[in-house]
């Protein structure tokens, strides 16, 4: 049988005890929910309208650096994360319903989507180069002629979303 030590229980007690105090104060100090005036949040939804429409391929593509760069700048103003996470979300659907941005289905967010999925898109063609692929590889998933080909594809997207973002961050958090 474990025994404690009346010093050990007195300290396990008064640990337990402010524990809980804490706890209670917690509870009873709820901040208010902190709401931003029509003025700014009608210019913070310009801002982010801005910068969607530059969004390539789709209006989407930009979506989580704005969320994120409003988060972050809401968070430094002294809200806290769920507030500003709440603000920043309304403030970027806002902004995609400014600019009449709609969300493709599932479906149609599928690389080989063409027709209900039925006709997919036979490639002849490199994506990054153009040269004609291989005859015998027309197939379906392939989109590259080469490693090379792929993996500089991935690199030019990579660097001008990586740009895009961080201009976007810029922007708002200058804003905001």
């Amino acid at each position: 049988m474990l025994q404690i030590a009346p010093h050990s229980l007195h300290r396990l007690r008064s640990w337990q005890e402010a524990y809980v105090e804490r706890e209670r104060q917690n509870r009873a100090a709820k901040p208010k929910p902190i709401r931003i005036n029509k003025d700014k949040r009608r210019f913070l939804i310009d801002k982010v309208a801005t910068i969607l429409k530059t969004g390539e391929p789709t209006s989407f593509a930009l979506e989580a650096a704005c969320r994120h760069s409003l988060r972050a700048a809401l968070c430094l103003k002294g809200l806290d994360w769920g507030q500003a996470d709440a603000i920043a979300a309304d403030i970027v659907a806002a902004g995609l319903r400014q600019i009449g941005a709609v969300r493709p289905t599932w479906q149609q967010g599928q690389p080989e989507w063409a027709q209900d999925g039925h006709n997919p898109i036979q490639r002849e063609r490199c994506r990054q180069c153009h040269g004609k692929l291989p005859e015998d590889d027309y197939s379906d998933r392939r989109v590259f002629c080469s490693s090379t080909c792929r993996t500089n594809w991935h690199m030019t997207a990579f660097r001008s979303k990586t740009n895009a973002d961080d201009a976007a961050r810029e922007i708002i958090i200058r804003a905001a």
